[in-house]
Parts: C-alpha cells; sequence; structure tokens
C-alpha cells in the first residue's frame, strides 16, 4: 500500500472517479500546468515516404521545433500565411538582442 510522507503536500480533491471494472475510486485532482493553449487547431494526419519524413524530423530538430510545429510551418509558407511559430532559437535571438 502506498503511503504519502506527512511533508508531501495534499492536492485538493475535486471529486471521486468510480471505475466499475476495476471497482475503486480515484481522486480526482486539479489540472495544473502543462503548456499554455496555441488556440484552436485542426488535425490533419498525412503518411510521407519514409525518407521525406526523415528530413522533416531533421530539419524541425534543427530549427527546434516539434515535428507538428515545423509543418504547420512549412504549410503556412506554402499557402502565403505568415509563420504559425517561430523556431525556438530565433525566439533566444529575440530575447539576447
Amino acid at each position: 500500500m502506498f503511503r504519502a510522507h506527512s511533508d508531501t503536500p495534499k492536492p485538493e480533491v475535486l471529486g471521486f472517479c468510480y471505475c466499475s471494472r476495476h471497482h475503486f475510486l480515484m481522486a480526482r485532482h486539479p489540472a495544473q500546468g502543462g503548456r499554455p493553449s496555441k488556440g484552436d487547431r485542426a488535425p490533419l494526419l498525412t503518411r510521407p515516404p519514409i525518407e521525406l519524413a526523415q528530413a522533416v524530423r531533421a530539419e524541425a530538430e534543427r530549427q527546434n521545433l516539434s515535428y507538428s510545429d515545423y509543418i504547420a510551418n512549412v504549410l503556412a509558407a506554402a499557402h502565403g500565411f505568415p509563420p504559425v511559430v517561430e523556431s525556438k532559437d530565433s525566439q533566444q535571438m529575440q530575447l539576447i538582442a
């Protein structure tokens, strides 16, 4: 059985979730932290050839972006939109300047 240390802060319990399959109650805790919302987004799924996917991943990592953010920027540029997300490296350069 798990026992919390006495100095461990206890989260506020919002309610209980009953799982009938396992017959136990779980405490639900308020959401904490996480990244800020990027706004409304639409999911798109593609299955590029392996070589293309590897090139996309490499360039996203080079720009210090998630694959999703990099692909969104490529699509934005192809359709005349401004970049969706700036590279984290360019954001750091702006902070330094």
